[in-house]
C-alpha cells in the first residue's frame, strides 16, 4: 500500500458521503420542491461571491467559502423541512461550478465535500433540536459539524494528492481560528433572523439584508487582506534590494530571507533538484 492510498481511500468516503446527501436532496425534491424564497436566491449569490474571494485572497483559500457556506445553511431554516437548507446550499455549488471553474475531477471531489459538509450541520442541528436542546446550542455543534467535515475533506484531498492541506499552506491555524470566531457569532445572528416572522407585502426580508451585508463585509475583510498580502511581498522583495551589493559568498543568505519574506511556507532552501509534489520553486 503506497503511502497516497489510505488518503485516496478517504477522498473516496468523503466523496460517496457527499454523492448520498446530493442523492437524497434530489430525491426529497421531486415530492416536496424546496420553496424558492429572496433569502435563497440572495444565498445563492453569496456562495458565487464567496468563491470569488476565495480566489482572490490567497490567505484564506478554502475558509471564505466555508464560512459563508455555514450563515447561508442557518439564513435558510435549518429547523424545517431538512432538504430546503441542503437544497439551496447544492444550487449555490452548482452556480459557482457552473460559473468559475471546469468540471474536472478535483473541482467535483470539492463539490461533494462541501455536500457532505452541508449534510452535517443539517443532520446535528436537528438532531439536537429534537433532543430536544436549546437552539444556540444546536447551531453551535451543527457549525462544529460542518467544519470538521470540510477540514477532513481538505486533508484527505491533500494526502491523496500529495500536496498540502489548504489550513497549512493558506491561512495557517492562528488566522482560521481568527475566522472561525467571527464566523460562529455571524451564524448565531443569521438564525435569529431567520427565525423572525415574515415581512409584510413589498418589504425585503430582513434576511436578504442580513445577507447583503455580509456580502459588503466579506468584500472589505478581503480587499483589506489582499493588500496586507501585498505589501508584506514588496517589503520582502524591497528589504533584498536595499541589501544590495551582496558580499561574497552571502548571495544565499539573502535569498532565503527574501523568499522567507515574500512567500508563506514551512520552509525555504536552495538545491540544485526541482521540486518535489506539493513543493513550489523557481530556478
Amino acid at each position: 500500500m503506497t503511502a497516497a492510498a489510505p488518503g485516496r481511500a478517504a477522498a473516496a468516503a468523503v466523496s460517496a458521503a457527499g454523492l448520498l446527501v446530493l442523492g437524497l436532496v434530489c430525491f426529497r425534491s421531486f415530492g416536496e420542491p424546496p420553496q424558492p424564497t429572496a433569502a435563497a436566491a440572495a444565498s445563492v449569490l453569496l456562495l458565487v461571491l464567496s468563491w470569488q474571494l476565495r480566489g482572490d485572497t490567497p490567505l484564506l483559500r478554502r475558509h471564505t467559502t466555508a464560512a459563508l457556506g455555514t450563515i447561508v445553511l442557518v439564513c435558510n431554516h435549518p429547523a424545517g423541512p431538512w432538504h430546503q437548507p441542503l437544497a439551496v446550499f447544492a444550487a449555490g455549488m452548482l452556480a459557482v461550478l457552473l460559473g468559475f471553474r471546469r468540471w474536472r475531477p478535483p473541482d467535483l471531489y470539492w463539490f461533494l465535500g462541501s455536500m457532505a459538509a452541508a449534510g452535517a450541520f443539517v443532520a446535528v442541528f436537528q438532531g439536537l433540536r429534537a433532543a430536544p436542546a436549546g437552539w444556540p446550542v444546536a447551531v453551535a455543534a451543527g457549525w462544529l459539524a460542518y467544519h470538521a467535515v470540510a477540514a477532513a475533506a481538505d486533508g484527505a484531498f491533500a494526502a491523496a494528492t500529495g500536496r498540502q492541506a489548504s489550513i497549512r499552506s493558506g491561512a495557517g491555524w492562528g488566522q482560521t481560528a481568527r475566522l472561525l470566531g467571527v464566523n460562529l457569532p455571524a451564524c448565531l445572528c443569521g438564525y435569529v433572523i431567520a427565525d423572525l416572522p415574515g415581512p409584510a407585502a413589498g418589504t425585503v426580508p430582513a434576511t436578504v439584508l442580513y445577507l447583503g451585508s455580509v456580502s459588503v463585509l466579506a468584500l472589505a475583510v478581503t480587499g483589506w487582506l489582499r493588500n496586507r498580502e501585498l505589501r508584506r511581498r514588496l517589503s520582502g522583495l524591497v528589504g533584498a534590494a536595499r541589501q544590495l551589493p551582496w558580499a561574497d559568498g552571502a548571495i544565499e543568505k539573502v535569498l532565503l530571507g527574501a523568499a522567507s519574506a515574500s512567500v508563506r511556507a514551512d520552509q525555504v532552501a536552495v538545491r540544485t533538484d526541482p521540486p518535489a509534489g506539493g513543493e513550489i520553486g523557481v530556478k
